[in-house]
């Protein structure tokens, strides 16, 4: 039987943090800059942990957009919850609720308070320009609220590294993308990636910083997704940020407003 690249890439992270676990050199609250520099593939796992480790996350901060057709800066808060569910509230400096974005599986949720219209799609496949003003994906968000890449979306069954400049950075390819991360070996976490459709050129870079220690992670402040095609940017910047909290199930339930106009996108 023959696995799909995406299979393949999530067997292959997967043994590479079942090493990982059994190694008393990766114990979660250990830092070892020397043996990750002798075992970049320890890195890799140990860096990408948060994706598997973090149930829950409840944060809120400042997020600011910026494109060629002007800008916006507001405060968000946000809610996750493993493997795939998601909400994003969103209001101006000034208080006032503009939005919210819902993410159930493969339903997802848009509501513009301006507009009062609701747009629902049945995959991630939703245009996200009526919310943010941005062309970016669901998993792009996932990825701002999260702090770090999620595994399910890694794509390749090879992984590649070097040194570069007391960082090392891995390379996964597939047919379709090439995936770059770069991690700092001091810090045990990932400070860059970068995704480059190779049929296309687009290319999405996110750029973690501001890193704080939550509970058992090292977690990011700051997290910056920049389109250079577009010349288009989002920024979040943390002011809270909560892991494994038990915040209760009723947070992803929501019911259309009867003063909404309901638009189905469809999809899968």
């Amino acid at each position: 039987m023959t696995l799909s690249p995406l299979r393949q890439a999530v067997l292959f992270v997967a043994s590479l943090l079942s090493v990982s676990l059994t190694s008393c050199s990766l114990h979660r609250d250990t830092i070892n800059p020397d043996y990750f520099l002798q075992d970049p593939p320890a890195l890799f796992a140990h860096a990408l942990r948060p994706a598997l480790e973090v149930e829950k996350l409840a944060g809120e901060g400042y997020l600011t957009f910026e494109t060629p057709q002007g800008g916006f800066t507001g405060y968000a808060k946000v809610y996750y919850k493993r493997p795939d569910s998601l909400l994003i509230q969103l209001r101006t400096g000034y208080g006032i609720p503009i939005g919210r974005l819902l993410v159930l599986g493969d339903t997802v949720w848009i509501q513009n308070l301006r507009e009062r219209t609701v747009y629902r799609s049945h995959g991630q496949a939703v245009p996200l320009e009526d919310f943010i003003g941005m062309k970016l994906s669901v998993d792009d968000l996932f990825t701002a609220v999260l702090g770090v890449p999620r595994l399910a979306h890694l794509a390749g069954d090879s992984l590649r590294y070097e040194l570069a400049d007391h960082l090392i950075r891995y390379r996964l390819r597939s047919p379709e993308e090439l995936r770059e991360y770069t991690a700092d070996p001091r810090q045990g976490v990932i400070v860059r990636a970068m995704l480059v459709q190779l049929n296309t050129s687009d290319t999405v870079e996110t750029v973690f910083s501001s890193f704080r220690r939550v509970k058992h992670w090292r977690l990011p402040r700051r997290i910056q997704i920049i389109r250079p095609r577009y010349r288009e940017r989002l920024a979040l910047h943390y002011r809270r940020i909560e892991v494994n909290r038990n915040f209760g199930e009723k947070v992803f339930r929501w019911n259309l407003p009867e003063n909404m106009r309901l638009i189905d996108l469809g999809g899968a």
